[in-house]
């Protein structure tokens, strides 16, 4: 068995699985921040194995939220362009909502 804490979460193999003797598993994980910075978790494998212990692997990601794009232009008549920074509503430009 198996646990997973943090933003994170497995995506494969589908839950639960077995890892037979002498062989091995990949384990793709989802990282999902909650919040911008550090994030930490671990993944947690217990097996039933007399001669292992407990795996943990730390998990550590960075999330942040990206700055937003916009692109607007105004009209294509007189006035086609709307000013960087320009916050005044004109029907001209297009920007009187």
């Amino acid at each position: 068995s198996f646990g997973i804490t943090g933003d994170y979460t497995i995506v494969s193999p589908a839950t639960p699985f077995t890892v037979t003797a002498s062989s091995s598993q990949t384990v793709t994980v989802r990282f999902t921040p909650t919040a911008n910075g550090t994030r930490t978790g671990t993944i947690t494998i217990n097996n039933n194995d007399p001669n292992e212990g407990t795996c943990t692997v730390d998990l550590t990601g960075v999330g942040y939220t990206p700055a937003p794009e916009i692109n607007v232009e105004g009209n294509l008549g007189t006035f086609p362009d709307i000013t960087n920074g320009d916050i005044t509503p004109s029907g001209t430009d297009n920007t009187l909502f």
